[in-house]
């Protein structure tokens, strides 16, 4: 009787230490995966990235416009993302009246996620708008810049969920 005690005992550790391996193994999985942090650039910025910019923004993204970077930061409580959008394929006046009308509040931002990327290059030169301003529904913080860079209309867009 000992001995298939003791048996079942050496069973039962050897059970139980593979069932924590393999545990700590899909949890590891799944917290590396739930980082939600991710970098795209004109070759992968997807029409469904394009139109999220949309969406969270409340921005009217013009067909034709195409994606060239993208970053989104979505590990942490409040997730956020920049966006460099190409809008040339929009008739340029009727694009800068739809930015022209969004509000311009005076709201005070540290945009330190703009110095994590280096395709983040809005000089005061080429801005033919700017405007910053927190979404109604739901606070979220939005800053604009529309971008006359060599005849060619550039969005940047960042947003961040407060």
């Amino acid at each position: 009787m000992n001995e298939i005690t003791r048996l079942m005992s050496i069973f039962q550790m050897r059970f139980v230490r593979k069932c924590d391996v393999i545990a700590v193994l899909f949890l590891s999985l799944a917290l590396s995966g739930c980082s939600g942090n991710y970098e795209r650039n004109s070759t992968n910025f997807t029409a469904k990235e394009l139109e999220m910019v949309g969406e969270r923004t409340g921005i009217s993204i013009p067909s034709g416009s195409r994606g060239l970077n993208l970053y989104y930061e979505g590990g942490h409580i409040d997730p956020c993302f920049l966006a460099k959008i190409d809008a040339s394929s929009m008739t340029n006046s009727s694009f800068a009246e739809q930015i022209e009308k969004l509000p311009n509040e005076e709201i005070s931002f540290e945009d330190s996620l703009i110095k994590k990327v280096s395709w983040w290059n809005v000089s005061k030169e080429e801005v033919r708008c700017h405007r910053r301003f927190s979404l109604k529904s739901s606070g979220d913080f939005v800053d604009v810049s529309l971008c006359d860079e060599n005849g060619r209309w550039v969005l940047y867009v960042l947003w961040c969920s407060i």
